[in-house]
């Protein structure tokens, strides 16, 4: 825990991180740009629910989206191993604590910025005159998000969060083989494209339907709300488990092989 929360203080109290956060909640106004000007412009009102699901649907800035949380972790090990960190560390702890440390401190970091952005721009858009309230975009979640738009907000935050997570993990568990700053952050991005693109929309591991909430069990709308959401967080938590002992694995290779 005390290496946990030297991580968490590193990937989260820095410049960095709050940068990236703000970069990330413009990145969703841009994406929200074809349906902010028509709602400012005096036409019909639009909830910033709408709003996020209508980001989450559409493939504009997603990418980029996940690159940006990327680049608060997912270079990190190219960092310990750049400043030599990591050798100091591995005198008060072991590779697989190191590892599990390493990993979480990721995973809560890009929660943290996804829920930020989420609720950042939920407060910049209700300045100009935006509702909270959920439209005809949501339909699934259709009364949580009407009643409770705000609870449903974190929900869509923490899904996406979890995605995100999961595709920066990629990233780590590659600077393990190739310790490169550039490639680890961008691999994040690459690893979502492919993700979103070449996973079948109807199968149980759907990340476009997953981010964009929709059900992807069998039961379809008839799967309670509950059990969807728990599959759509457990899913990209699952595989960011195996990309951390996959690291693991790889760290205890290179210190076999004196390349620590």
């Amino acid at each position: 825990m005390k290496l946990f929360r030297t991580d968490l203080y590193r990937s989260i109290c820095t410049p960095r991180f709050w940068v990236l956060t703000f970069c990330f909640t413009v990145a969703i106004v841009f994406s929200c740009m074809d349906m902010i000007r028509p709602t400012l412009s005096g036409g019909a009102e639009t909830g910033t629910v709408d709003l996020l699901t209508y980001m989450l649907t559409m493939d504009k800035f997603k990418v980029l989206m996940v690159i940006l949380v990327s680049a608060i972790c997912a270079n990190s090990f190219c960092e310990d191993q750049n400043h030599r960190y990591l050798r100091a560390i591995l005198t008060r702890t072991d590779l697989l604590h190191y590892s599990i440390s390493r990993f979480a401190a990721n995973e809560t970091a890009v929660l943290l910025s996804c829920i930020l952005a989420f609720f950042l721009f939920s407060g910049l858009a209700l300045a100009p005159g935006f509702s909270l309230s959920a439209g005809s975009f949501t339909d699934y979640y259709y009364t949580m998000a009407e009643r409770q738009p705000a609870l449903y907000t974190l929900m869509m935050a923490l899904q996406f969060g979890a995605v995100c997570a999961c595709c920066s993990s990629f990233g780590l568990l590659l600077s393990a083989f190739q310790p490169n700053a550039f490639v680890s952050t961008g691999i994040g991005g690459l690893t979502f494209f492919c993700a979103v693109s070449y996973i079948p929309n109807r199968s149980m591991f759907s990340i476009l339907r997953i981010i964009t909430m929709n059900p992807v069990l069998p039961l379809g709308n008839e799967t309670p709300q509950w059990l969807s959401f728990l599959w759509g967080m457990m899913v990209p938590l699952a595989v960011t488990a195996l990309c951390m002992w996959g690291f693991y694995r790889r760290l205890e290779w290179r210190q076999e092989n004196g390349r620590l």
